[in-house]
């Protein structure tokens, strides 16, 4: 059962640090000073969007444009629906799982991705520069991307997806659009570690109230509803963003009864005994979803210690099934190329070395070993740098370079 505040006075101000720790940024700022190289690449990425304007929701390409009166409103179309050569129309779109529509890339998604990679490509900069005006330089300019998106009224998106993941022919918008907000989380917990003078006790109210009622629409919402009863990972990312965004806006209450109530469920019925994740097998995709799936249950683990749940440590049936999933997982980020599943496309080990370095933080010590293994940069241990389940292209402005 979903615990439900209606939108209200907010509970607390305070500068949450989601689920990375002070000393997993630490460490990374440490690996920066110690490696010019990979320095250098940081500061190749980050520095470039100095120059850049801020993303917004009304960045639209010509002639291209929401199925809702409201520009404000986000929409994105499902990712895996084309044209049906049968009908003269294309109309209804039918499936086609792990083979990306190029319409998909026209909707406001990759606008969504590019503000994201570039907030936390500034924040990560910031935190890593040694010099305080560079740091609040780099910050400053993520705090001004924030704001456009989020809080200028001009350009703010509405707190809702009432038409993420459309199908034409068949509906403007869907409950599995949600996995479109994902994002957002790591977002939010790359600018808690923004310096002070860059994003402002303003700033973060003001962007407590937006998450606020995006997550009262999200526990309300026939489309935010249909979500939460999804088995696979798109329940898993529901739960994490109620608990992500319930723990923002100060309400620790929603966090933990998600926690008590759903997401330690969806672990066990997610996970078999020997680690493997059946729903996401079943994907076209099954190596990347994988990942991508676990690494929700790591997130939703890590945020659980804020209202005082220590899986790792309390909880022994929870914490072996998620053992027993990287167990199952590992030897496949070394080689992808020995899956013995579908992955219809290059497997991308990004998000393997962030869920195992977040499993490393408090627990899990035996992972480190596999963490060198997989080559990290620096910032792939404490962020979701350049990076997603369909690709690692195209998240950051053309003129940024790559991570």
């Amino acid at each position: 059962m979903m615990a439900i505040v209606a939108a209200s006075p907010l509970l607390s101000l305070f500068p949450m640090h989601l689920f990375t720790t002070r000393d997993a940024w630490n460490v990374f700022r440490q690996k920066i000073a110690a490696n010019p190289g990979a320095a250098a690449e940081l500061r190749a990425i980050a520095e470039p969007l100095l120059g850049q304007p801020a993303v917004t929701i009304l960045d639209r390409p010509p002639g291209r444009q929401s199925p809702s009166p409201d520009p404000h409103d986000y929409f994105s179309v499902g990712p895996y629906w084309w044209p049906d050569p049968a009908k003269p129309d294309g109309l209804p779109y039918i499936r086609r799982d792990g083979e990306v529509n190029p319409e998909f890339h026209e909707t406001d998604r990759p606008r969504m991705e590019t503000m994201v990679q570039t907030v936390i490509a500034l924040a990560a900069q910031a935190f890593a520069s040694p010099e305080p005006v560079a740091a609040q330089r780099f910050g400053a300019k993520a705090a001004q991307q924030v704001r456009a998106w989020f809080l200028n009224p001009q350009t703010q998106m509405n707190p809702h997806l009432e038409y993420a993941q459309g199908i034409p022919g068949l509906c403007k918008g869907r409950g599995i659009g949600i996995i479109d907000t994902t994002m957002l989380v790591f977002m939010l917990d790359a600018i808690s570690y923004l310096p002070d003078n860059a994003w402002t006790p303003e700033d973060r109210t003001g962007l407590q109230k937006w998450v606020d009622r995006y997550l009262h629409w999200l526990q309300t919402s026939e489309n935010g509803i249909a979500e939460s009863k999804e088995h696979n990972n798109h329940g898993t990312w529901y739960d994490a963003q109620v608990i992500a965004f319930a723990l923002y806006a100060g309400k620790k209450d929603v966090a933990k009864a998600t926690i008590k109530n759903s997401a330690i469920r969806r672990i066990h019925d997610q996970i078999r005994k020997d680690g493997s994740q059946p729903h996401e097998l079943a994907r076209t995709l099954g190596l990347s979803y994988s990942t991508y799936n676990l690494l929700g249950f790591i997130c939703i683990v890590e945020m659980a210690r804020h209202v005082d749940i220590d899986v790792w440590h309390d909880d022994d049936m929870t914490s072996e099934k998620l053992g027993a999933a990287m167990q199952f997982l590992i030897p496949y980020f070394k080689k992808p190329e020995t899956w013995p599943y579908k992955q219809i496309h290059e497997y991308k080990g990004n998000t393997a070395i962030l869920l195992l370095s977040m499993a490393s933080q408090r627990a899990n010590s035996w992972v480190v070993p596999e963490i060198q293994a997989l080559k990290p940069k620096p910032w792939n241990g404490m962020t979701y740098l350049s990076g997603n389940v369909r690709t690692n292209e195209g998240a950051l402005p053309k003129a940024a370079a790559r991570a």
